[in-house]
């Protein structure tokens, strides 16, 4: 599906304001600040006010592997330049000036990667021009290790593009317990990822959180760190864009302290026929599991089927992930 409310174009910039100062969040943190360097006319989305963000959030499994039909299958796995091309023509056909991306394989090649094994990240900044920019912050498996596997370079984690500059990127872990899986495994180390932009009173953020299967206490102490950390910010801070794969169908409890702080966009039909809270995922085990959230609110909003595979009913790929997009579009700041 396309978003089913026709979307004004993107707004050109009309002024570039100082680096937002201050670090959010506490001393678990990890904050870099980026000069940032002169912008061409035309490079950057819009600045307040005015400002409206079109964002989409999709995990694109880069990484996933395994045979059809089974939990770790996910189309065209091993294909980064296909998942990059299906990257950018989510960002022209939807006017995106923001993409949060999870399960990438990004930033350098790490030990024992092959020198021509270029990172899923580099090749979407490539294909989307000098206009944009990226961010990205590492997910540690079970085992500790984050280096992308079976041929795909860089590391495995979260990433943000943006068409404009960013100056800051802060990122935080999150809380999950140290006791292991029933079959000795452990669980991932999630890691939390801000991004402020030169111009922009919007700060960009994405998340992907271990799965409820960790128990709601577990669950709740995730969402809690994630709460705190993006929205617990003073009145006079920018605005907030969060999008990601949280992991959880329970939208209306354990996601509860997200949605009762700002507007999800697809929990309200933004139109005549808009159905609300779309699955994200399908399979025995579907449902909505992928969320956006904006402080301004959204006027319009849908999930993408177009890019999605449900990876129980075709071996043949037709789409490019097991996760579909979703995309949103904030409202106009004040």
């Amino acid at each position: 599906m396309k978003l089913r409310r026709a979307l004004p174009p993107l707004l050109a910039a009309v002024a570039v304001t100082a680096v937002l100062a201050g670090v959010v969040g506490t001393d678990a943190a990890v904050t870099e600040s980026r000069p940032a360097p002169p912008a061409a006319v035309g490079t950057l989305a819009a600045a307040a006010p005015g400002e409206r963000i079109r964002a989409a959030t999709w995990n694109i499994c880069a990484e996933a592997g395994g045979a059809f039909g089974t939990s770790a299958y996910c189309p065209h796995r091993a294909d980064p330049d296909a998942k990059a091309d299906a990257v950018k023509r989510l960002v022209d056909e939807q006017q995106l000036n923001v993409v949060m991306l999870q399960e990438m394989c990004s930033g350098p090649l790490v030990l024992n990667q092959a020198a021509a094994s270029i990172s899923l990240l580099d090749r979407i900044k490539t294909r989307l021009g000098t206009g944009w920019s990226v961010a990205w912050a590492e997910m540690q498996r079970p085992d500790g290790r984050s280096d992308c596997r079976g041929g795909l370079g860089g590391t495995l984690g979260v990433a943000i593009a943006v068409q404009g500059t960013i100056t800051m990127t802060t990122r935080r872990p999150l809380p999950v317990p140290h006791k292991t899986r029933a079959d000795g495994a452990g669980y991932s180390q999630p890691t939390v990822l801000c991004a402020k932009v030169s111009g922009w009173a919007t700060e960009v953020c994405t998340a992907h959180l271990v799965n409820s299967d960790i128990g709601e206490a577990a669950y709740l102490a995730e969402v809690s760190a994630l709460n705190n950390f993006v929205f617990g910010r003073p009145a006079d801070a920018p605005q907030v864009v969060l999008g990601g794969d949280l992991n959880t169908r329970q939208w209306g409890t354990w996601l509860k302290t997200l949605h009762d702080k700002y507007p999800e966009c697809d929990e309200v039909s933004h139109g005549s026929g808009d159905t609300v809270r779309e699955p994200t995922i399908g399979g025995t085990d579907g449902g909505k599991i992928d969320y956006l959230f904006a402080s301004a609110g959204f006027t319009a909003c849908d999930v993408l089927t177009t890019g999605y595979q449900d990876t129980l009913t075709s071996a043949t790929p037709d789409g490019y992930s097991d996760h579909a997009p979703v995309v949103g579009v904030t409202a106009a700041l004040p």
